[in-house]
């Protein structure tokens, strides 16, 4: 079985070779119960996944209002 440090690098470099970048960013109080509202509501497994999800909705009413 292998350590959840080699685990971590795994899924690490099968993220960059997916072409994802890695990040950090500060989040208030408020932003976490918000990302963990769209974890739940959406039946997500992660944070990140929410917080892409939420950058996607955002970037496709901005489009909207554009177009």
């Amino acid at each position: 079985m292998s350590s959840s440090r080699e685990r971590v690098a795994q899924l690490r470099n099968r993220r960059k070779e997916q072409g994802m970048k890695q990040s950090s960013i500060w989040l208030s109080p408020e932003d976490e119960s918000a990302i963990a509202a769209i974890t739940e509501r959406a039946g997500m497994k992660s944070r990140s996944e929410a917080i892409r999800y939420a950058l996607k909705q955002v970037s496709n009413q901005e489009e909207k209002m554009q177009a």
